[in-house]
């Protein structure tokens, strides 16, 4: 089971997630405060995971993010980005300007 946070522009969506199934998908607004993400954080992971996993197309809120996880939840995220090793080929010249929103459905599946 992993413990998949998305940060988007407007929402940051946190799920635990096995194989092909979401379990305990929980919303908030990027602009909540990180006490209101945090206390959402515990209450998604309450039940157990593996690892976990961010992807964000908010590069200001990965460390964030990162440093909650580690600081409520004891474990170290992956970041997903054009720079983590997956069996995946990202066809475009430049993947690191493509943000992870737009990477395949397979890269869920890889992380799994």
């Amino acid at each position: 089971m992993i413990f998949c946070v998305d940060i988007g522009n407007t929402l940051i969506k946190m799920a635990r997630v096995e194989g092909r199934r979401v379990y305990d998908l929980m919303n908030r607004t990027s602009d909540d405060s990180a006490e209101r993400v945090a206390r959402l954080l515990r209450r998604v992971a309450r039940d157990g995971f593996d690892a976990a996993a961010i992807s964000s197309v908010r590069p200001q809120a990965t460390a964030g993010m990162r440093a909650l996880i580690r600081r409520e939840l004891g474990v170290e995220a992956v970041v997903v980005s054009s720079r983590l090793d997956l069996p995946i080929e990202i066809a475009t010249r430049r993947p690191g300007r493509v943000g992870v929103d737009r990477a395949p459905g397979r890269v869920r599946d890889a992380l799994l």
